[in-house]
């Protein structure tokens, strides 16, 4: 009963987070050549809306317009660099500006990027987010334990750091950003007691907690049915220390602050990309397979053909689990994080 109402309480406090939720859903039940002739009308969409609404792009992608198809190769690259420089410029006009904030990327090393975004586009991601976790066997309600290392992302008003929202969605965040070999020890005993379905966080925090686990011989629940590891390229030794001590399988995410959802393995342990939401591209730059995303969905900051810094390719085939989506697979970490 108690879990029907929280559910309850929370569909009705983000409506927005599972129409998105709904749609993407949809999405996900065409076949192949109907999603990916959808993803063409999506990108044509989004050029021509950046070029029609950001003063950015309205430079360098209007004399694309009136070439039917554009070819994507010819469109320029957006740097990181470009993103700071000019950060206002790639605001759409129509925005509202009393609605928008800016958010930062991690900035393991360096200085953070900065970026706009709004609560639709926080809601969008929230959303992607959920259909990923199904991809586990997860269904909204069910629990779900955080440990995350991004400060910003843990205060009031954070990615995860609504108590209430917390509550009612059956999620709970670990602010992992320091720990001690006792406080390793106290989360695995939390995880006990609180007895999750999902476990999501950093790659190398789960990793820390996962061999406390083992070391100490501490049972993990039997709920437990996936382990979500993004932030941070997941290695096959971390990888394999988790399953070992959760006693589940562990699912890889990609993603960013500023693009979130672009890919994430599914049950069959192959990497999809979510070309409901991106458009992701290979490119040989600088004697690497450098990966370029496109937003289809942002319409506050578009960002096309964005060098986010990561290295993988993709791939031919189709995967045994059904998702229509095409296959990918990482190489190297974002640049700043080396």
């Amino acid at each position: 009963m108690i879990e029907r109402l929280r559910h309850w309480l929370h569909r009705r406090h983000h409506p927005l987070r599972y129409a998105h939720l709904d749609a993407l859903l949809r999405t996900q039940a065409l076949n192949r050549d109907e999603l990916l002739a959808r993803q063409q009308r999506d990108l044509a969409d989004i050029v021509e809306f950046a070029a029609t609404h950001t003063s950015c792009y309205a430079e360098t992608l209007t004399p694309f317009l009136d070439r039917s198809p554009f070819d994507i190769n010819e469109l320029p690259i957006l740097k990181k660099d470009d993103v700071i420089r000019r950060m206002d410029d790639l605001l759409a006009d129509n925005a509202d500006r009393s609605h928008v904030k800016i958010g930062h990327t991690g900035g393991s090393t360096g200085k953070p990027l900065a970026f706009w975004y709004d609560d639709a586009k926080h809601e969008l991601m929230r959303a992607g987010m959920m259909r990923s976790y199904m991809l586990s066997g997860w269904r909204p309600r069910q629990k779900i334990l955080n440990f995350w290392g991004a400060r910003q992302d843990v205060v009031p008003g954070g990615v995860f750091g609504a108590q209430f929202g917390d509550f009612i969605a059956a999620e709970h965040t670990i602010a992992a950003f320091e720990y001690t070999e006792e406080k390793l020890v106290e989360w695995a005993r939390f995880i006990q007691r609180c007895r999750p379905v999902l476990l999501q966080g950093y790659a190398s925090v789960l990793a820390e907690v996962a061999r406390v686990v083992i070391e100490n011989r501490l049972p993990m629940p039997k709920t437990l049915i996936g382990v979500y590891s993004t932030a941070e390229v997941l290695n096959d030794a971390q990888r394999q220390r988790m399953q070992q001590a959760f006693g589940c399988k562990v699912f890889n995410q990609y993603g960013s602050r500023e693009i979130p959802n672009i890919a994430c393995e599914c049950s069959h342990g192959n990497m999809h990309v979510f070309t409901d939401m991106v458009f992701l591209e290979s490119q040989p730059l600088k004697n690497e397979n450098r990966l370029l995303v496109t937003s289809l969905t942002n319409r506050l900051m578009p960002m096309i053909r964005y060098d986010i810094g990561d290295s993988g390719r993709l791939l031919d085939g189709e995967c045994d689990c059904g998702l229509p989506f095409p296959l990918m697979e990482m190489a190297l970490c974002r640049q700043n994080d080396l």
